[in-house]
């Protein structure tokens, strides 16, 4: 499954032209053919870097399949959309679909009929996209004063993100990021004694890591406390294979976060997350874009402040750090996957707990 406007969209066995197809009979629409033609016919193919729809008048009702086949396709970097008569409402729309996207760098929306309120749009949209490299808006009817300031706005983004990125990484110095080097040096360990081909140790371990967690926060009596069944629960949690072996996301996120069950997609969601920001392969994300980030994760929507700096209080961190590919694991893995509060129960991955009985709790 793929999100698509606050919705799963189910693509696997599907290629992006099928979903295109299936999109505009939802939205009761025709394809449009050159479109249509562009797209990639294999199935599980969502690596398209450019979708270019220039001069093909998708029309404001045509651009939203088009907007749902932008969703699930994450690596995409120019979108063009000049001269496809959309107005003022359809552009507002494309803004709020493309804000969050976590590849795009440039767009271009010239020669629509768009006016003052669509060039509001496109401000917000550069107030808010801190990725965005590239604005073209000419041939609008879009005031110039505004098409000026939209400008400088995004000159603006574009110096603040390379003053940024000149400056390198800014790692966490709090307890947690010492407490995942730790877990990590342990994991190792365990796989030099018990090595296995695809790196990973036996579910047992994970009682090793729980308590080791416990220990570096000065927490060792809490583990006496546990009665057998927890031990038992705890293994459970981790979702170990056929063979009872589990793997280090698993033996981190179980080990760290409470009460979770560790899901593969849920990890896996968030290490294509972190790649898709960490475009420079720097093995760091900046947690500037930690709102942004977040939204992606959920459909668009904007966290509140107060959870933004829930996640950062819990790391003793500050908009300025930057965080690896494990620690952004920790960081974002509860809040994206919610937790039951009642008692002992743990929601299994392929477990659907009510909406009443989930919330957030802190690592």
């Amino acid at each position: 499954q793929r999100r698509v406007h606050g919705r799963a969209v189910q693509c696997d066995g599907l290629s992006v032209r099928d979903v295109y197809q299936a999109r505009c009979r939802e939205h009761h629409c025709k394809c449009n053919s050159a479109f249509l033609r562009s797209l990639p016919d294999l199935p599980n193919d969502f690596s398209m870097t450019v979708l270019d729809l220039s001069k093909n008048m998708v029309g404001p009702k045509g651009i939203f399949p088009v907007l749902d086949v932008l969703g699930i396709l994450p690596e995409v970097k120019i979108l063009n959309l000049s001269e496809n008569y959309l107005d003022n409402n359809s552009l507002h729309a494309v803004v709020l679909a493309v804000k969050d996207h976590p590849a795009l760098e440039e767009l271009d929306v010239s020669g629509n009929p768009v006016s003052w309120t669509g060039g509001m749009s496109l401000l917000e949209l550069v107030s808010d996209n801190t990725r965005l490299q590239r604005l073209k808006a000419d041939g609008t009817e879009i005031p110039d004063s505004i098409v000026e300031t939209i400008q400088k706005k995004l000159q603006n983004s574009i110096d603040k993100q390379r003053r940024r990125h000149d400056r390198g990484p800014r790692p966490l110095s709090g307890g947690v990021s010492a407490r995942i080097r730790a877990l990590r040096l342990q994991f190792d360990e365990l796989l030099e004694r018990e090595p296995h081909s695809d790196g990973r140790v036996h579910k047992r371990h994970i009682i090793k890591g729980y308590k080791h967690n416990l220990q570096l926060q000065g927490e060792d009596a809490a583990a006496l406390q546990r009665p057998s069944h927890f031990w038992i629960e705890l293994q459970r949690r981790c979702n170990p294979d056929a063979d009872d072996l589990i793997s280090w996301e698993s033996y981190l996120l179980v080990s760290m976060c409470s009460d979770i069950s560790y899901d593969q997609a849920d990890s896996s969601q968030l290490q294509a997350e972190f790649s898709a920001w960490d475009r420079a392969n720097l093995e760091y994300v900046d947690l500037a874009d930690l709102k942004h980030m977040m939204s992606h994760l959920n459909n668009g929507v904007l966290p509140t402040d107060a959870e933004v700096e829930q996640r950062l209080r819990m790391f003793e961190a500050s908009l300025d750090n930057t965080v690896g590919p494990d620690e952004f694991q920790v960081l974002l893995y509860e809040w994206l996957q919610g937790v039951p509060v009642v008692g002992e129960v743990s929601r299994l991955p392929s477990t659907k707990m009510p909406n009443t009985l989930l919330k957030h709790v802190p690592v």
